[in-house]
């Protein structure tokens, strides 16, 4: 897991913060997807179009965050320790 920035409302001083859930597999991403929407989470749109190497979800709350493809740029994070 990466954490690039907490959801915080514009002018209240927090920095935005951005939750990614490295995968270590192309199986390993579709197990992730399937696994996150049983628990609630929905797939969103971030602005970013179709083409990008992540999945964009949000948790019930509306909390956003991404499901990485597997990449080499990943590598150093644990995701791709567990498979």
């Amino acid at each position: 897991m990466r954490r690039s920035g907490a959801r915080s409302e514009p002018g209240d001083g927090e920095v935005p913060r951005a939750l990614e859930l490295a995968t270590a597999s192309e199986a390993h991403h579709a197990e992730l997807v399937e696994r996150l929407k049983g628990l609630g989470a929905t797939t969103a749109d971030a602005g970013r179009g179709a083409a990008v190497p992540w999945t964009v979800m949000a948790d019930p709350e509306g909390n956003m965050f991404s499901v990485l493809e597997p990449r080499e740029l990943y590598r150093d994070t644990r995701a791709d320790r567990r498979r």
